[in-house]
């Protein structure tokens, strides 16, 4: 007999009220966008959790899924910074409603615009729109939109706590990351400080991995968790097994730490980000007081150097030990940082934090604006720098004065 014709199954349709995710997997194969014309409208959103700005889609192949709705920065760097797009942006957001010029890769905004986009990069949804004609009438400043995507990117990440930067990492940080050799030069480029960068230049090196990167890199942990996350976004990182390295003689290795703590700064050297709590600035000190009792391994190895270390670290402690020095320092170590942009920033973070009902992490953050506030106000006054300078002048004679306490604590195991 006759073989039968196979019977044609249809496609499921989708559910309209299924919404992807930007960078979440989707059930069955996800195909490449292929050329075709570009939208000219759609819909917004920035990712709420870590997991979810992780799997943005900066730099991977794009798919139908990450289009509908596009998150903010994907929308920026990855379909409007082409040459061939020209026009009017519309971006509204909440209460938020911007325009931007369009030509050739470029973005231009009115004065405060900057401002204005950074604060729709932190609601949740809103709607673009992609005009033809140009508005050239009004004086605007003119901003690359890969850069505008990264600032963007950078205040996403701000926004979270470092336990969810921290679990949404959680495979990499056992991994040892180094810079890729062709993408080395691309943080320089990326607007990062002074501090990210060299700590960026001593600790991708593949000797050690994230975590303890992360825990003793001396940037402080939740600033360290976000340049992670950001250089993993934009592809710059190699993941790797930590290497087995020759290690130099402790002693050595314990006269070049001495030497570098003398001219980082006091955060540096107790191992705590300038807006730790006093909880984590408290821990961390005991532990490097530790780390170089009498009696400890280190100590045992090189007792003239980690006597020096002691005095280093004391002397940090005793700048940092109260509310108003730890709210005052910043002012001289971090000379030229825009600590109003952050006291802001931390306000807003306050406000944010106990709109989700976290209050304990409100309260912290609403803290450190208040001290940073009246840290800006005393060095408007005048006199504080002398005052600061004085008072490390004084605390480090009086270290140098004092001989090194007595320890009998048992012998251990840290290395530098």
């Amino acid at each position: 007999g006759a073989t039968p014709a196979p019977v044609a199954t249809p496609a499921p349709t989708a559910s309209p009220l299924a919404t992807p995710v930007p960078g979440a997997p989707t059930s069955g194969r996800s195909q490449p966008l292929s050329m075709r014309p570009m939208k000219r409208n759609g819909r917004i959103c920035t990712p709420q959790t870590a997991a979810g700005i992780l799997a943005m889609p900066m730099s991977r192949p794009l798919t139908q899924a990450d289009l509908e709705p596009v998150a903010l920065p994907v929308l920026l760097r990855r379909l409007l910074s082409k040459r061939t797009v020209n026009g009017t942006l519309l971006l509204e957001a909440g209460k938020v409603k911007l325009t931007m010029d369009l030509a050739a890769g470029t973005g231009a905004l009115e004065k405060n615009g900057h401002g204005e986009l950074m604060k729709i990069f932190e609601i949740e949804e809103g709607t673009w729109e992609l005009r033809t004609e140009r508005d050239e009438s009004m004086t605007r400043k003119a901003y690359s939109l890969p850069r505008l995507a990264l600032d963007g990117t950078r205040r996403m990440l701000r926004q979270l706590q470092p336990e969810g930067l921290g679990e949404a990492l959680a495979d990499k940080l056992p991994l040892t990351p180094t810079l890729k050799p062709e993408k080395r030069a691309l943080p320089n480029r990326m607007g990062l400080n002074s501090r990210e960068l060299r700590f960026l230049e001593m600790h991708m090196d593949g000797s050690n991995n994230a975590h303890h990167i992360v825990q003793y890199g001396g940037l402080g942990k939740a600033t360290a968790l976000q340049l992670l996350a950001l250089l993993e976004l934009f592809d710059i990182l190699n993941w790797e097994q930590p290497r087995v390295k020759q290690e130099r003689p402790l002693a050595e290795r314990l006269a070049d730490l001495a030497h570098e703590l003398e001219r980082k700064t006091h955060f540096e050297v107790i191992g705590v980000h300038w807006s730790a709590p006093e909880e984590e600035l408290q821990a961390r000190y005991v532990a490097q007081r530790d780390a170089y009792r009498q009696g400890s391994a280190n100590d045992k190895a090189a007792p003239q150097v980690c006597a020096q270390i002691r005095q280093r670290i004391e002397l940090a402690f005793d700048n940092l030990n109260s509310a108003a020095k730890r709210a005052a320092y910043p002012k001289v170590a971090l000379e030229g940082f825009d600590f109003e942009a952050v006291t802001d920033l931390a306000e807003k973070r306050s406000a944010s934090l106990a709109m989700r009902g976290e209050s304990k992490a409100a309260a912290n953050s609403e803290e450190t604006a208040k001290e940073l506030s009246k840290s800006i106000d005393k060095s408007r006054a005048g006199g504080f720098e002398r005052t600061m300078a004085e008072l490390e002048r004084r605390t480090r004679k009086s270290v140098s004065d004092t001989p090194p306490k007595s320890d009998d604590g048992a012998s251990g195991d840290e290395n530098p």
